[in-house]
């Protein structure tokens, strides 16, 4: 995520990306010819006063093997997104989320937790569960806020059971114009998988809080500024579940996690005051 009143510049002819979602709030540079790859399920999503920016035609957008936008083209103002078909104005982008979690808890119910940082004509969500991902349950129609730019908190809590048969759950967004959209899958732990990894509360007005399975083997934590600088580094005792750092300016940050074999997982938080 590239925040408003932040510019990334690409700097390389880069390798093709997998799994990436670029949301841009400030604005993408491609100078001098350089270039992004993203495998075909990419996606760029500009919002309003977002840019994408080249200097000429070898500065280049490639999504699945085919250019989508290069520096010859106009600049990408938001709302527009970009995808493996092409470019093209996308008025609707109603919520950006910024987190998506189950809880489990030994004799609890499950808790579908999500939070987002804006909403712009959100009428609903509506929760799915899922067996194998193709055939789709709704199991609940949670209220949007409408229209937001303050984050919020949603819950739902399973006190019928209804997900207890759920290895998948899926939250959609639907607008006030019916226009509806998935924003988030999850696949649900067993409860002796518990080398599982959150940050909750998220966001947190007190700083970054991260909370490890018990089987967790992480063991180093990094966090880095919506900049990309580090401006913290510590260990963690392997037995510890719950580690809290505290964090004075408010903004985004990048968590990442490793163990001693390399192993590396990455999640943002947000901090308010």
């Amino acid at each position: 995520m590239i925040p408003a009143g932040v510019t990334v510049i690409v700097d390389c002819n880069c390798g093709t990306y997998a799994n990436m979602y670029i949301l841009v709030f400030g604005t993408l540079d491609f100078p001098a010819g350089k270039k992004i790859n993203l495998s075909a399920n990419g996606k760029v999503d500009v919002f309003p006063g977002g840019t994408v920016t080249g200097d000429n035609g070898g500065s280049k957008l490639n999504i699945g093997g085919t250019t989508v936008w290069d520096g010859n083209d106009a600049d990408i103002t938001g709302p527009y997104s970009c995808g493996s078909s092409g470019c093209g104005s996308n008025p609707a982008l109603p919520i950006e989320l910024i987190r998506f979690n189950l809880v489990q808890k030994d004799n609890h119910p499950i808790e579908v937790e999500w939070a987002t940082a804006s909403e712009t004509d959100n009428d609903y969500f509506s929760l799915f569960k899922s067996s194998n991902q193709q055939v789709w349950e709704e199991v609940s129609i949670i209220a949007g806020a409408g229209n937001s730019i303050f984050p919020m908190n949603y819950t739902y809590v399973d006190f019928n059971n209804r997900l207890a048969d759920a290895r998948y759950i899926r939250l959609d967004q639907t607008d006030f114009d019916g226009t509806t959209k998935t924003v988030g899958e999850l696949e649900v732990l067993d409860q002796a998988n518990l080398d599982h990894v959150i940050l909750f509360p998220n966001p947190s007005t007190i700083g970054i809080e991260i909370s490890l399975g018990a089987l967790s083997s992480y063991q180093f934590v990094q966090i880095f500024d919506s900049k990309g600088q580090l401006i913290e580094w510590f260990t963690i005792n392997e037995k510890t579940t719950k580690v809290s750092h505290p964090i004075n300016e408010p903004g985004i940050y990048q968590v990442s996690l490793s163990d001693e074999f390399g192993n590396t997982e990455t999640m943002r938080a947000v901090v308010i005051k």
